[in-house]
């Protein structure tokens, strides 16, 4: 049986709280990513939206304010973060990488794993350049 409280709660203004995902959602979806690949499961988008929104561990237009804890709750396992200029040559098999592109015409910041970006054709990544590389790694 279906219960629509449940439903009500996950799909009630969905659709305004995705809206700025496009814009400015590229470090949580490079989160979300990250949790899948440690976990082995699917990402429950929607489910990630709502817990983060609530804990404010993202703002309404998706800027992370604590990466640290997203990862921490949806994985249980304890993460830091150290941000470096270059990659080191070898990545363990605990740690993730996210780049941080700089655009200089927009003064703007764009983020996406090395081996996906959730822009098509990211004007920060075709004219910008890589800033740094944060390294989320977890004990």
């Amino acid at each position: 049986m279906v219960n629509y409280n449940v439903l009500r709660q996950r799909y009630d203004g969905i659709q305004t709280k995705m809206k700025q995902i496009s814009d400015y959602g590229c470090l949580f979806l490079s989160l979300c990513s990250i949790i899948e690949e440690v976990t082995g499961k699917p990402a429950d988008i929607i489910g990630f939206i709502q817990k983060c929104l609530a804990e404010k561990w993202i703002k309404d237009d998706y800027t992370v304010n604590d990466s640290i804890a997203i990862l921490n709750f949806f994985t249980e396992k304890k993460w830091k973060r150290i941000e470096v200029k270059a990659l080191p040559i070898v990545i363990n098999d605990n740690e993730f990488t996210v780049e941080k592109w700089y655009n200089p015409a927009t003064k703007g910041n764009h983020f996406k794993r090395r081996f996906v970006d959730t822009v098509t054709n990211s004007k920060t990544c075709r004219i910008g350049g890589i800033e740094c590389y944060y390294i989320y790694s977890y004990s």
